[in-house]
């Protein structure tokens, strides 16, 4: 059985085997250095979880409580190679989602989008995993990461969970949730994010899907 554990500060003795995990389980366009996941972790900006069969390190979770907002951005999950196909990811998210329903917050995914890239196969399968815990798409909208590698930024959907007390939300709150994972999240100035195309593209209520 596996079991969950807040982590909250990077000297932790087993904080190397979380990055070790992180940076085998995330592609180069969507990792930030793991330097900054110490300084955010140690920060309280990133709220770190870990998942221990026994004593071994098989699960990692990075949550972003985002700024005077509702949401909680899930910003990094991932488990062992050795452990995948197990559900604990899943049964993961439905304990957090449950805990996020009783504080009246929601769960916010950047998930790869499955209609871009090579494996699209692969993409979609993560898009349904995150259906299952009762996630739902923001439909039509487009989400770039910034640059954070050499290779092309990855695009993403968007999704939400649990269900939402709205089935849509406005165009205006999601071009500000997405000036915040840019400014906030990925450490970027303003700037840059007022230059970016899909804020331009977003219609005046975006349906939930």
């Amino acid at each position: 059985m596996v079991t969950f554990v807040q982590i909250q500060d990077s000297q932790h003795a087993d904080f190397p085997a979380v990055v070790a995990l992180y940076e085998e389980a995330f592609p180069p366009s969507e990792k930030v250095v793991s330097s900054a996941i110490a300084e955010r972790v140690d920060r309280e900006i990133y709220q770190l979880f870990v998942g221990y069969e026994a004593t071994q390190v098989v699960f990692m979770a990075m949550f972003y409580p985002m700024r005077e907002s509702e949401f909680v951005l899930l910003a990094y999950i991932a488990t062992h190679r050795d452990y995948r196909g197990q559900g604990i990811g899943a049964t993961f998210l439905r304990e957090s989602v449950n805990r996020l329903q009783r504080e009246a917050k929601y769960l916010l995914i950047e998930a790869e989008d499955p209609s871009c890239g090579e494996d699209k196969a692969l993409r979609q399968r993560r898009v349904n995993f995150y259906r299952r815990i009762g996630a739902r798409t923001m439909e039509g909208v487009k989400f770039v990461l910034p640059a954070l590698s050499r290779e092309p930024p990855a695009e993403m959907v968007l999704m939400v969970a649990p269900n939402y007390r709205d089935s849509r939300l406005t165009g205006s709150s999601v071009r500000q949730l997405m000036t915040q994972l840019y400014v906030e999240g990925y450490d970027r100035p303003l700037a840059e994010v007022q230059k970016q195309s899909f804020l331009q593209n977003i219609s005046d209520f975006v349906e939930l899907v």
